[in-house]
């Protein structure tokens, strides 16, 4: 497996991926509704190069398992933070994936400086929110029935910092 950043290369191959995460059924991902146009969002995080932005993906074979992505801020009183998302397959899930591309990531987070890195995990979530206090993330608050599952049940948004 190799973790790495993301460049205008990889667009087709982002796209594929993003098309497969569409198609999951699963609970602990959020979906776009309506779902977002591939194409378009593969070429937004191709892009996510330089100081300010970040696009980091897992892959294996030619083909992509996961990414991660922040952004600092515009706003220079908030320029010490980011927040990140990260999808992995369902199918290449608890193989330590996630964790490596965490880590690549808060590795570019201190390589600028940034004090804080957050992120939102849903309450049902357990694995995820288990390797985020692995890695040194605390819980700062929840949101109740913050999110709507595709089941019609709710569960907590629960946003955590590091």
């Amino acid at each position: 497996m190799n973790i790495r950043q993301a460049d205008a290369s990889d667009t087709e191959r982002v796209r594929a991926y993003i098309e497969a995460f569409q198609a999951e059924e699963c609970d602990t991902i959020v979906h776009w509704s309506p779902p977002t146009d591939p194409g378009q969002n593969s070429e937004k995080l191709c892009k996510r190069d330089g100081e300010g932005a970040v696009a980091i993906v897992a892959e294996e074979d030619g083909k992509i398992m996961g990414h991660i992505e922040t952004s600092v801020p515009r706003g220079e009183e908030i320029r010490h933070t980011c927040e990140l998302g990260m999808i992995v397959l369902e199918k290449y899930r608890r193989r330590g994936i996630g964790t490596r591309l965490l880590q690549s990531l808060l590795d570019w987070a201190h390589s600028r400086s940034l004090s804080i890195v957050e992120l939102h995990v849903y309450s049902i979530n357990g694995p995820a929110i288990a390797m985020y206090t692995r890695l040194g993330f605390v819980e700062d608050g929840r949101t109740k029935n913050g999110v709507r599952l595709r089941n019609g049940m709710y569960c907590d948004m629960i946003h955590m910092s590091r």
